[in-house]
């Protein structure tokens, strides 16, 4: 049957899943029509923390992978009041269709009529359209053997717990009856009414709704046959002694039964909010993470703390079945199940949904998959000791967890597909400047020894010596220009490499400045090259050719950069066994932001067309780092300085 009216512009359907087999027919009627709306379907599910026994939960297991398979978002909420939580979720949620069945949600009251919970909805829903779908060949639910938001722990010890407070209501009542001879003498029968009215009220902090609700109905009986005149009957002779009956027992089924339901209802939010706080504490600690390892540690530890049971996890960037147990999964183990037990659970779980299967020593283990993005997957297991209650709320609480976690980790895929095409698009772009800058730092000298090649075959040069000389000198100037470019392109790859080799033996300093002052003096021009050494310099021991390569390739920069006709100025210093080139050039410098980056690769003057590669300061960079040393550039006013370090290089004095 129907009620009410849709909500055209919310399409959105709500079916109420439970532990009846009727449930999957739900499901299926709630996809189809679904389906024909072109609507979401919401599979909701109730969790009141009462227990399941094993058929039940096999049932609910296979009722909620049904409605994920057929495509509906399954939600579970902790909830006393079946009828309340579903109509608040509907309302929250904006569904315009609620979807329940008949078989399997009654719940007989104390009452002569039975009202079920598809009544309640159908009576309080208003505008949302209510569907209730009748299964009458279902078998109804067997009533749970833990009482609703009832404590956790093993199905043994619950029943203990019950028997408990089932023996000490007695014990109390008992006791309450033997008080009210002693005082009833005193207080008369009234004030025993009053006494046991404190006693459900005190009762009511410590039990369930319906088990205050039956102790009021029996302090009630056991005061009127105990005390109430005529005693040791049922029967009332004063209409005020009827009065006194009816509102003690109104009195007591009320207010007992609404603080138990307060109490009831503290213990939901609590248990809500500390769910809650540990989704928050598990996404705080989940966010540095940087490795699918580092995370599912981290996610095993915080299952650990939160239930105290061993925990398995699982996690792999495919998303599939497939990768169980591969090298490219990270199994993080804990318990005494083996990695073959849960490999062949976590594998299950990934194509069957939620898996339970024998673990070691009469435990269970429970393996319960997630999935975030595209492709992350992430398997959480359970080993739940014998006797052990686990809630859906626990299931939905791991499962959480594992979309958590299979996000963390999707996201580190992300970003490590994003530097890779980063990298690779970088590479890229090096490889084309690098080509253009090849080709055309090699083009000028090319042209020069072509133009000279051809400009020798002219017969009429033979008779002008000082003509054929000037050319053959600029043609080996060019020559010796298309080495070095060749020399810095194989240097660069060296360095890159690690394959860069010193050859360190006891060099003079002065051999150094002589051979990198001679190799650049072309470079420098008509600029004035001034060189300070110390009085009396110390051997140093270094590889001087690569040494005497990088002083070279400092005063090339300088004249390349420094103003026209500027001095530039190379000197060496000595502090303790450290060796100290400076090389000082007059010229407009660099700004304080790209000093940090001057000696990277292919980085250039900007805002001059000097030529070269951009090879040169970062050669320099790689020689100094290869002797343990370190290489700095700073503007001053007016000058540029580049200084380069070699620490314990120099010979100690004797």
């Amino acid at each position: 049957m129907m009620n009410g009216e849709g909500h055209g512009r919310t399409e959105r359907i709500l079916v109420a899943v439970g532990a009846s087999p009727s449930s999957a027919n739900l499901v299926h009627w709630a996809a189809r029509f679904a389906r024909m709306r072109d609507a979401e379907c919401l599979a909701l599910y109730v969790d009141s923390g009462a227990a399941l026994g094993p058929e039940g939960r096999r049932r609910l297991d296979d009722n909620l992978c049904l409605a994920r398979t057929l495509g509906a978002r399954v939600e579970v909420l902790p909830g006393g009041d079946l009828a309340k939580s579903i109509l608040d979720a509907a309302r929250e949620k904006g569904v315009f269709l609620i979807v329940v069945g008949r078989s399997g949600l009654s719940r007989p009251r104390l009452f002569p009529k039975t009202i079920t919970v598809s009544d309640r909805i159908v009576r309080e829903a208003g505008a949302i359209a209510v569907a209730v779908v009748q299964d009458r060949d279902a078998p109804p639910v067997p009533p749970s053997t833990v009482p609703a938001n009832g404590p956790r722990g093993t199905l043994r010890e619950l029943w203990i717990a019950r028997f408990a407070r089932i023996a000490a209501a007695a014990a109390l009542f008992a006791g309450l009856i033997i008080i009210g001879y002693s005082i009833a003498p005193i207080i008369t029968y009234r004030g025993v009414a009053l006494v046991y009215l404190a006693a459900i009220l005190g009762l009511s902090f410590f039990a369930n709704p319906g088990t205050v609700a039956l102790c009021a109905l029996v302090s009630a009986l056991a005061l009127n046959f105990f005390f109430i005149p005529p005693r040791y009957t049922f029967s009332i002779g004063e209409p005020a002694d009827w009065l006194l009956f009816g509102v003690y027992f109104l009195v007591a089924f009320v207010t007992g039964g609404l603080v138990a339901r307060l109490r009831s209802r503290e213990k939901l939010l609590a248990q809500r909010q500390r769910a809650a706080s540990f989704l928050l504490e598990a996404a705080e600690k989940l966010a540095p993470c940087s490795s699918a390892a580092e995370a599912a540690a981290t996610a095993a530890s915080l299952a650990i703390g939160y239930f105290g049971l061993p925990v398995f996890v699982f996690a792999d960037e495919s998303g599939g079945a497939d990768a169980v147990g591969e090298a490219d999964g990270v199994l993080v183990r804990g318990g005494a199940s083996t990695d073959e037990m849960f490999t062949a659970a976590a594998r299950r779980a990934f194509t069957g949904g939620i898996d339970e299967s024998a673990g070691p020593d009469g435990a269970r283990l429970r393996a319960i998959p997630s999935s975030g993005g595209d492709r992350a997957g992430v398997v959480i297991g359970i080993e739940l000791p014998e006797g052990r209650v686990w809630t859906v709320s626990d299931d939905e609480l791991i499962s959480s967890l594992g979309k958590t976690l299979a996000l963390i980790i999707e996201r580190e895929r992300s970003e490590e597909a994003s530097r890779r095409s980063s990298l690779e698009l970088g590479s890229q772009r090096l490889a084309k400047v690098l080509l253009d800058s090849v080709s055309h730092e090699m083009r000028t000298p090319l042209t020069t020894i072509t133009g000279s090649l051809s400009a020798l075959r002219d017969d009429a040069l033979a008779e002008r010596p000082d003509a054929r000389k000037a050319i053959l000198e600029g043609a080996l100037d060019a020559s010796a220009s298309l080495n070095r470019i060749v020399e810095d392109i194989l240097s660069a790859g060296r360095i890159e490499s690690g394959m860069l080799k010193l050859k360190r033996e006891a060099t003079d300093p002065a051999d150094i400045v002589e051979s990198a002052v001679e190799e650049s003096r072309s470079s420098l021009g008509d600029r004035d090259l001034s060189i300070r050494l110390p009085a009396v310099p110390r051997p140093a021991v270094l590889d001087g050719a690569l040494v005497s390569r990088m002083v070279a390739n400092l005063l090339r920069n300088a004249g390349k950069y420094s103003w026209p006709g500027a001095p530039v100025e190379l000197a060496l210093a000595e502090e303790g066994a450290e060796l100290i080139i400076r090389v000082v050039d007059a010229g407009p410098g660099v700004d304080r932001e790209r000093e940090a980056t001057l000696f990277e690769k292919f980085k250039k003057s900007e805002g001059r067309s000097k030529g070269g590669l951009g090879l040169g300061l970062a050669i320099c960079k790689g020689i100094a780092e290869a002797h343990g040393g370190s290489i700095s550039a700073y503007s001053g006013t007016g000058t540029f300085t580049v200084e380069a370090r070699f620490p314990g290089c120099v010979e100690e004095e004797a």
